[in-house]
């Protein structure tokens, strides 16, 4: 039976699939400014997208915001993205077109054992859809960019044991090297800090091996991006208040650097609060969420729990993400908010299955920016293989500058941007005297295979 969830969603990333309307976009103005080969539209898209592919709103001069988002056409199509995290569930609406490219836990890595994984869902002892949402956010059909990019699954387990840490992540790259890495065709995106001083960063022979993997996979095509963590401190030294020094969980981070963060050759990625919430966590309201832009929400996420900054964060992007979909979790962690309903609860995990939501935090900073590579590197494969340092050249270039508001200092002021700062405004029709019809194949969405897809869960 067809998910009807699933034709709406479709449906509603098609811009009036079979109907007319006075379009206000200017497709033909648009590839000559990004130089893409072919141009995607989801209309109505969740507001960590639609900011992605704009420049700054001004919402002082009375024109209505975009919620398009614009991006290549290709969408990571035959690039690989490869997530390091607590747990997976690829049987959700973002992950039904799997018809068309490969979705996977493919590893579980626990201190030091590598077990290897063929599963659309997998979890560590840890019952949190943490990678799930990654992925989504990053490449998912309904709530990410790059959804026509492999992803694969690799569990991790939590620990603070900071050699156990050390082991795990270096098993996970060199299993992902010896076994899945393609040149060119790869993306790494860590949702997750480690905390290390730089003296251990320079001398565990563990931490050594892992710079060396990255460096040589990033210098053979591979991009890394890692986020850069919600403690409000410099990225390469964390500095917890005073007070929270007598708890043993603050203490052990105090002084510490991000790993993989501050690592040669990753992308370190902080947040804007682009729905107000500067909080990591999620938003504690009902919805609906208004995905309307507003020109003071172009601001640092700054509370305690806000974005880390400094010299080793290369860029910002949205902290906040409106996740639309399901999610699956320890007992008690969503189910006490009276407005889910429909919770299935057994002793362990509570799924919701029409579960709406805003999170929040760097954990979805950096695969939004892991989807926008992956758009990027498909787009121009294999003309142009991109390392790390050259995709983050990329960005910059591409970057919306100087937008950033109550950034502290010593850090670089620079917006994620998928290549298209023009702006568009729904009030405001192109120049042109004819409506025009748009079709699902024009936005570049296969109605008919996504349904057939569905058909299978």
């Amino acid at each position: 039976m067809v998910n009807f969830f699933i034709i709406c969603s479709i449906l509603s990333a098609s811009l009036m699939v079979g109907s007319t309307y006075v379009k206000y976009y200017d497709e033909k103005k648009i590839l000559e400014e990004t130089g893409w080969k072919g141009l995607g539209v989801k209309e109505n898209a969740p507001n960590h997208l639609s900011i992605l592919s704009q420049g700054t709103y001004d919402d002082t001069k009375n024109v209505k915001y975009d919620n398009n988002v614009y991006f290549p056409k290709s969408v990571g199509k035959d690039i690989d993205i490869f997530f390091y995290d607590i747990g997976f569930n690829f049987t959700y609406n973002d992950f039904t077109n799997s018809n068309e490219r490969k979705i996977q836990c493919v590893v579980e890595i626990n201190h030091g054992e590598v077990i290897e994984k063929n599963s659309t869902s997998c979890y560590s002892d840890t019952i949190l859809d943490h990678g799930t949402w990654a992925a989504a956010v990053s490449a998912g059909i309904v709530n990410g960019i790059a959804y026509k990019a492999n992803l694969y699954g690799g569990v991790r387990y939590l620990s603070n044991d900071l050699e156990t840490m050390a082991i795990d992540l270096l098993a996970y790259l060199r299993y992902i090297n010896d076994n899945l890495f393609r040149e060119g065709k790869a993306v790494f995106n860590f949702s997750n800090a480690f905390y290390y001083s730089l003296e251990d960063i320079k001398n565990n022979q563990e931490l050594k091996e892992i710079q060396e993997l990255i460096t040589d996979m990033s210098r053979r095509g591979a991009v890394f991006v890692a986020s850069a963590g919600n403690l409000l401190s410099p990225a390469e030294k964390v500095t917890i208040p005073e007070p929270y020094l007598i708890y043993e969980e603050y203490k052990f981070l105090d002084g510490k650097a991000i790993v993989p963060c501050v690592l040669d050759h990753v992308i370190c990625v902080g947040g804007i609060a682009n729905m107000g919430l500067d909080t990591a966590g999620f938003l504690p309201t009902p919805p609906p969420y208004n995905d309307e832009m507003v020109t003071s929400n172009y601001k640092f996420a700054s509370s305690m729990s806000g974005s880390n900054y400094g010299a080793y964060v290369d860029l910002y992007a949205p902290f906040n993400v409106h996740y639309t979909g399901s999610s699956t979790h320890a007992t008690g962690t969503f189910s006490a908010l009276p407005f889910y309903k429909n919770v299935a609860i057994d002793e362990k995990s509570e799924f919701i299955e029409d579960f709406e939501v805003v999170l929040s935090g760097t954990s979805f900073s950096a695969p939004i920016v892991s989807g926008v590579a992956a758009a990027i590197m498909s787009e121009y494969y294999p003309e142009k293989i991109f390392t790390s340092d050259d995709m983050l050249h990329y960005l910059y270039d591409h970057a919306n500058n100087n937008t950033i508001q109550g950034l502290p200092e010593n850090s670089k002021n620079v917006l994620l941007n998928i290549g298209k700062m023009s702006i568009f405004h729904p009030d405001i029709e192109v120049d042109s005297d004819e409506e025009v019809e748009v079709t699902a194949s024009e936005v570049d969405i296969d109605i008919d295979s996504e349904l057939d897809s569905s058909d299978e869960q």
